[in-house]
């Protein structure tokens, strides 16, 4: 039986109420779900507004903005813009406003899942403008930029913020070196390459504006595109995406896809691009590639570049990685640098007006001084410049000041919004690096001061020290592992190639902006302030300023600090007391030359560190409360004063990292701290003062009773993977020898008796050792006063040298495969030093790259470093008796005056105190240095003649002008060819 009428129309209204209640429902319990679609589709919108915005703003037209004023869609329509396109940006604009507030009140919700009425509401709201913001991005495909041509700027889904229209201020020689590639028919690929904010984009709208039949100055190339099309990859590069665009362009139709895709499907899809573009010129501009592709995937016939191709075709890609570059084969690669001073400081004072810049007398220096903390970055000088703008106070720019050189650049008051959407453009770098590991390695790199140049062995050695790349067998995969981390920094530009002096490339550097940008995010981007407290090299001195800096950290006991960075301060003392912050893991203090003591009390304030950095400071001692700190991984008091290891330290049953090399006046390691040290990976005591090891731990000499064994480093055999040590006798060198897992890394011989001739090797040593297997990783060699030795002969093994020697005798044979460096220092009767086979030279010492010799005062040359294939820096200090580098009078062996006088990789020499030193070479060939880069002269009165300086890749000549008077020529015009790169250093 049917229900009756009455009963129909209430269960139907039932129903209705139940639809319009769960609906309701589910708005709020998705809240945060919709929350985040919404930020992702706004993220969208506005990368969407921003290319349609690009698409009609010239990129050289200055003062054009899409700001709230009445005025901005007038300017757009005077442009050209048309009226649905005008419509759109307004109604995207207000869109992002809507969605953005949407965000910052469900942020600002304290307990939401608790406080229903407000997610309730914020949930209906998120969910009416998310519906908006996907219609707006729906819509965009079908707008028509504008009336004069510009519509080359497809749709993109880039999510960053938009860069500013600005003028293309520094991009003039780019603009004609990129047009002079597009004009030459044997390039086929152009890559422009530059770290983010640098202009690439901005290089791009110029290149594409060039095309335009509007243009000014139309390229002087007989290039003529049949289309000129402009593609945004973007981060997530989505084919489909790029199809589509590229087919809007051209107006051809595409098939939708399904779901599920195959490389396969997508060539298909794309083949009516290709028919399109089998027979015609085009100019490809793709913005913004994170990873390569195959260009056929949307279409687009790959240029051939001189192999044949009649028709005009060119491809224009941007990147942040050279290796995409090289991966997508361009011919050619821009890189784009930031700008110089003067192009900054313009582009600097076009956005925050000459008006504010001249509004009071102060502002103008202090105006340089801000574009000057921007390190020439344009999407910081535009950014702050147009933040500044307004600012007439002279106490606001100073305050900028002071946030910039303190890297909180999203404090400036005023700047919040503005900087905060600057560093999020640039944080796309950080988030696309591929693994977490990487980007904490990154971040790290901001604990070291504004502009310093980082040696690459002592950062890979802090993210050992952290475990943020420990974990493999070998400590060689961990530091192989670090080095291609500092590759694939610098190859997405976070990092830059850069030493304290030209032409060293050891050190690596982060540009100031990429500096605030990593700590803004080690704070959660600016959420949680001080959670790195990096006062890095900022000059703080006494114990109160430390005092004040340390209680800026967060509250609640310290628990939202984790790593303190005080480097390269100027510190005398630290406090006695100080608030305890128990969250601390990592402190670092190196580098304060100034701070001699660690008051026991300061150490109670971190009770949970793991990683304690004091080297190179003149800390004389480290207190007993050292052995608190259990739970310490990494302790490094290397180049420190201290004169013993205190007794507590065996205590620290978790450390893996000791390190103590260049503690000169290190003279006691208690008994048994080592056997205590459980877990211990790294002990590196080389080039200390420290020699007095016990061979045994039953040796019953007084003298050394108290002192640490060898046996307590055999007893450690299974953990330690790298061991730097000194060492005074063959009895000790037979004892290292003879362990089988401690791999000795950096060895000096010091204070060493021994004979006169001393063969290196294995004619004296390797019958010493028993053996050359503790040899095949050594990296660093030094000989110390080693003062009976007179010849140094390098060996390598019977028959070497001869052509009937077999590949197995040569692997048989004495090698130092890993050998970096060598260090003669005070060998003060040391004459000569040689190969016996010069023919082996290559393959004894394949690696060494550095060389210093010091005090060695009967040295006569280094004629030997001429068969080094790998040398690439030579010190010579206070040889007193040598006349000149290489020398082919005197004893020299026949074998060695007939080799070629060439360096071939030699890149920096320097020569300081060498009284006798009259040229760098005599009695033979004509001396090259091909490779060289840096030439250091330091009080060498005698020396007369640069034989074989040219300025092929020469940077620089160090050395006094009274020095520099007294040169004598042996061809006319050396002198005034090498004067641009000599530098007085008196």
């Amino acid at each position: 039986m049917d229900a009756p009428a009455d009963q129909q129309v209430a269960d139907s209204t039932s129903t209705c109420c139940a639809i319009h209640l769960w609906s309701e429902l589910d708005d709020m319990l998705d809240v945060a779900r919709n929350v985040r679609r919404l930020e992702e589709t706004v993220g969208q919108l506005a990368a969407q507004r921003s290319s349609l915005h690009g698409a009609i703003v010239d990129a050289r037209v200055v003062g054009v903005d899409d700001g709230e004023d009445g005025g901005a869609a007038d300017r757009l329509r005077r442009l050209g813009c048309t009226e649905e396109a005008a419509n759109w940006l307004g109604r995207a604009r207000v869109a992002e406003k809507q969605g953005n507030a949407v965000a910052a009140d469900y942020a600002a919700l304290s307990m939401p899942r608790l406080r229903l009425v407000a997610r309730y509401r914020i949930g209906k709201r998120a969910s009416r403008a998310l519906r908006q913001a996907q219609q707006l991005v729906q819509e965009r495909g079908a707008i028509c930029a504008a009336r004069r041509g510009v519509g080359s700027f497809a749709a993109t889904t880039h999510q960053s913020a938009p860069t500013p229209a600005v003028a293309a201020v520094g991009t003039e020689d780019y603009l004609k070196e990129a047009l002079g590639y597009i004009a030459d028919d044997a390039v086929g690929v152009i890559g422009v390459c530059g770290m983010g904010g640098v202009g690439k984009t901005t290089l791009l709208r110029a290149i594409n504006n060039s095309f335009l039949p509007t243009a000014r100055q139309p390229p002087a190339s007989s290039k003529v595109f049949d289309h000129v099309v402009w593609a945004v990859a973007s981060k997530e590069c989505r084919i489909d995406r790029l199809q589509d665009d590229v087919a809007k362009k051209l107006g051809l139709p595409l098939a939708s896809l399904p779901d599920e895709h195959s490389d396969a499907d997508l060539e298909q899809r794309a083949l009516p691009i290709a028919e399109h573009l089998k027979n015609t010129g085009f100019l490809m501009l793709l913005d913004d590639l994170w990873e390569c592709f195959d260009l056929k995937l949307i279409g687009v016939p790959y240029p051939d570049g001189g192999a044949g191709d009649e028709l005009p075709r060119k491809v224009v890609l941007t990147t942040r990685s050279e290796i995409v570059c090289g991966n997508m084969k361009a011919d050619r690669v821009l890189n784009v640098e930031c700008l110089k001073p003067d192009d900054a400081w313009t582009l600097f004072e076009m956005n925050a007006t000459a008006a504010a810049v001249t509004s009071h007398p102060a502002i103008a220096g202090l105006a340089r001084e801000v574009a000057g903390e921007c390190r020439g970055l344009p999407l910081a000088l535009i950014t702050i410049g147009k933040a500044l703008s307004t600012k007439t106070d002279p106490e606001l720019w100073r305050h900028a000041i002071d946030k910039l050189r303190d890297a909180h650049l999203h404090e400036i008051t005023g700047m919040e919004e503005e900087n905060a959407g600057m560093l999020r453009v640039l944080k796309v770098s950080y988030d696309y690096l591929p693994t977490t590991t990487m980007q904490e390695c990154f971040l790290t790199c901001c604990l070291w001061p504004e502009d310093y140049s980082i040696e690459r062995e002592k950062l890979v050695e802090c993210w050992l020290g952290l475990g943020l790349i420990a974990g493999s067998s070998s400590i060689d995969d961990d530091v192989e592992t670090g080095a291609r981390i500092i590759a694939a920094l610098k190859d997405v530009r976070l990092l830059e190639s850069g030493g304290d002096v030209v032409g060293d490339t050891r050190g690596v550097r982060m540009h100031d902006m990429i500096r605030d940008m990593a700590i803004w995010i080690a704070s959660d981007c600016g959420a949680t302030r001080n959670r790195w407290l990096v006062r890095a090299g900022v000059g703080i001195k006494t114990a109160s300023k430390l005092n004040e800096q340390w209680r800026t950290s967060p509250a609640a006991a310290g628990a939202s600090t984790e790593r303190v960075s005080l480097m390269r301060n100027l510190i005398e003392e630290l406090p006695a007391r100080l608030p305890a912050r128990r969250g601390v893991r990592a402190l670092m203090l190196q580098m304060n030359t100034s701070l001699r003591a660690i008051p026991g009390s300061f150490l109670r304030c971190v009770p949970a560190l793991t990683y304690l950095d004091l080297s190179d400071t003149i800390v004389m001692a480290l207190p007993g409360e050292i052995g608190s700190l259990v739970g310490l991984r990494y302790l490094n008091v290397s180049g420190t004063f201290i004169g013993a290891l205190p007794p507590e330290l065996l205590h620290l049953t978790q450390l893996e990292h000791l390190l103590l090399s260049d503690t000169n006046m290190l003279d006691s390691i208690p008994r048994n701290v080592i056997l205590g040290l459980q877990k211990l990976k790294i002990l590196d005591v080389f080039a200390s003062r420290y020699t007095r090891w016990r061979l045994n731990a039953d040796d019953d000499d007084a003298a050394t009773a108290s002192e640490a064994s060898l046996d307590e480093l055999e007893a450690r055999n299974a953990s330690i993977k790298f061991l730097g040590i000194n060492v005074s006798s063959v009895a000790a060198l037979r004892k290292l020898s003879g362990f089988t897992n401690v791999s000795t890394r950096r060895l000096c011989l010091k204070d060493m008796a021994g004979p006169a001739s001393l063969t290196l090797l294995p004619s004296t040593l390797s019958d010493t050792l028993g053996g050359l297997d503790m040899l095949e990783r050594l990296q660093h060699l030094a000989i110390r006063s080693c003062t009976g030795v007179k010849d140094i002969v390098i060996d390598a093994g019977s028959g070497s040298g001869s052509g009937s020697d077999s590949d197995d005798e040569l692997r048989r044979s004495f090698r130092l495969p890993k050998l970096d460096r060598l260090r003669l220092l005070s060998v003060r009767h040391l004459e000569t030093i040689r190969f016996r086979h010069t023919t082996a030279a290559a393959h004894v010492l394949p690696a060494l790259r550095r060389i210093n010799i010091l005090n060695c005062f009967q040295l006569k040359n280094a004629n030997w470093v001429l068969h080094l294939p790998a040398l690439e820096h030579l010190e010579l200090h206070y040889c007193h008796d040598m006349e000149a580098i290489v020398d082919g009078g005197g004893d020299t062996a026949a074998e060695d005056r007939r080799t070629p006088t060439t360096f071939p990789c030699l890149k920096t020499l320097a020569v300081h105190g060498m009284r006798s030193l009259a040229c760098l070479c005599r009695g033979v060939p004509a001396i090259s240095f091909p490779a060289l880069e840096i030439l250091e002269v330091g009080q060498c009165y005698a020396l007369r003649r640069l034989d074989g300086v040219r300025p092929l890749k020469l940077r620089e000549i160090q050395g006094s002008d009274e020095w520099w008077q007294q040169l004598e020529w042996e061809e006319d015009g050396i002198k005034d060819a090498l004067f641009p790169y000599f530098k007085n250093h008196s």
